[in-house]
């Protein structure tokens, strides 16, 4: 099965039914709800997304959560968002 063929199903990829990627209007917004979880089920399906993207830095993954999620909700999932900044894409600057 290609990466392709996952699919979103209550908001985790599973092999159950297959929706392409490419169907999924903004991937962007999914990943910003993702790394705000942080969950490592939601790391996983983030694994998945950003091959499918131009996000390959931090500072892009960065500026996704800048643009889907409010300062507020940042700050109050702060932690987790730097955890999952840090599992995705190191500790660069």
């Amino acid at each position: 099965m290609t990466v392709a063929e996952y699919s979103l199903t209550c908001c985790s990829f599973s092999r159950k039914s297959t929706v392409p990627l490419a169907k999924l209007r903004n991937v962007g917004y999914i990943l910003a709800l993702k790394i705000t979880a942080g969950r490592q089920k939601d790391l996983d399906d983030c694994a998945i997304l950003l091959p499918k993207t131009k996000i390959r830095t931090r500072k892009q993954a960065q500026q996704v959560l800048d643009r889907y999620i409010l300062p507020s909700g940042q700050q109050k999932n702060a932690e987790s968002i730097e955890n999952a900044l840090n599992r995705l894409f190191g500790s660069e600057g």
